[in-house]
């Protein structure tokens, strides 16, 4: 009897927490309902909800367009493209604070202000099937994302402007501002930034595997940041390729061409390493990497064009820098700094009659 009731408790004690679930999921447990019943409850859960009706998702939240021909059936949240911004901002605010992914299915996106992330938000979208159009003038923190949160995802996505001027302040010169840490901007095709493709001033940050082109300053800019690792980027055109101050940065594994000032740009920090980047370009350009900053390593980075200037170039208040395993064309390291080594470089001669030395 005694094991029998202790049975009994347990099981009343599962159908209460059981219950506490369901109710937390906006659907309504009469007293009454036997266990055999809870199936049925639960089965509701995917059409009730607190918000509005809308679906419950624990983990994922979906986003879509009407404009693409989504309708209220296919997402949690139908945006049509005049207010799509509001829709998305709505959707970010209304997640859990422990964090929820938000899918943005296929389609074009109106971008008219910017998009705010809070903390433990994924926002996901389809790639090159998901884009989002600048078309409004109202910007905060002249972001069109801005993540002033920490442990976030923004991944899959293509931007594009579409306004006709660059006039005045109509566009924000950044696409995505990170402010905040432990984020990852990941898998995204920005292009034609007024400035910056992605600027960074947070910490433990990972930026991988975007494809950035022709914004006007700088494809990525790190400011007074730290612990930031810059990998497998793909960056094209604009003045200065990766632009960066700040301690313990590692920029790795980038391809950067078609640059006018420099690829890589290390203004001033510590113990940062740039390593495995592949850098080209057709332009007049003044460097392939220009350094300053104390205690660095450049190792194994191939620098090329025709009409470089420099291809790494040390500047004035750079010191305690390893420079090795380097190819470079034509042009051996400028070392104007102190305390600086040099060595095992490969610097590429081509011969008249063709062929490299």
């Amino acid at each position: 009897m005694r094991n029998e009731k202790i049975q009994i408790d347990r099981l009343n004690n599962a159908k209460a927490a059981i219950a506490e679930a369901i109710i937390a999921k906006g659907v309504d447990v009469p007293e009454s309902t036997k266990l055999d019943g809870y199936p049925t409850l639960i089965s509701q859960i995917s059409t009730s909800g607190a918000a509005g009706g809308k679906s419950v998702h624990t983990c994922r939240v979906v986003v879509g367009t009407a404009v693409a021909g989504w309708t209220e059936n296919d997402c949690d949240y139908l945006c049509d493209g005049i207010n799509d911004v509001t829709i998305i901002n709505d959707a970010i605010q209304a997640a859990p604070e422990g964090g929820a992914e938000i899918h943005l299915l296929d389609g074009s996106y109106s971008v008219a202000s910017t998009i705010n992330l809070k903390d433990n938000i994924m926002l996901t979208g389809n790639g090159v099937n998901t884009i989002f159009r600048c078309t409004g003038e109202r910007f905060d923190n002249f972001y069109v994302f801005n993540v002033a949160a920490n442990n976030c995802i923004i991944g899959n996505f293509q931007f594009t402007f579409s306004l006709t001027s660059r006039a005045g302040e109509r566009e924000p010169p950044t696409i995505i501002g990170v402010s905040g840490n432990n984020n990852t901007i990941q898998n995204n095709l920005l292009s034609n930034a007024p400035e910056n493709g992605i600027k960074l001033s947070g910490s433990n940050n990972n930026i991988i595997n975007n494809t950035i082109s022709d914004c006007s300053e700088n494809g990525i800019k790190l400011e007074e940041s730290e612990k930031n690792y810059i990998c497998r980027n793909r960056i094209k055109g604009g003045s200065v390729g990766i632009s960066a101050t700040g301690n313990y940065m590692n920029i790795s594994n980038n391809i950067i061409t078609d640059f006018e000032g420099m690829a890589i740009n290390i203004i001033s920090g510590s113990y940062y390493t740039i390593a495995g980047n592949n850098i080209n370009t057709i332009n007049e350009a003044h460097s392939g990497i220009e350094c300053g900053g104390d205690i660095g390593n450049i190792l194994g980075n191939t620098i090329s064009g025709t009409l470089l200037i420099n291809t790494i170039s040390l500047n004035g208040t750079s010191k305690n820098i390893l420079i090795s395993n380097n190819s470079l064309y034509k042009i051996d390291v400028k070392n104007s700094g102190y305390n600086n080594t040099v060595v095992n470089n490969k610097v590429i001669v081509p011969q008249a009659g063709g062929g490299t030395s």
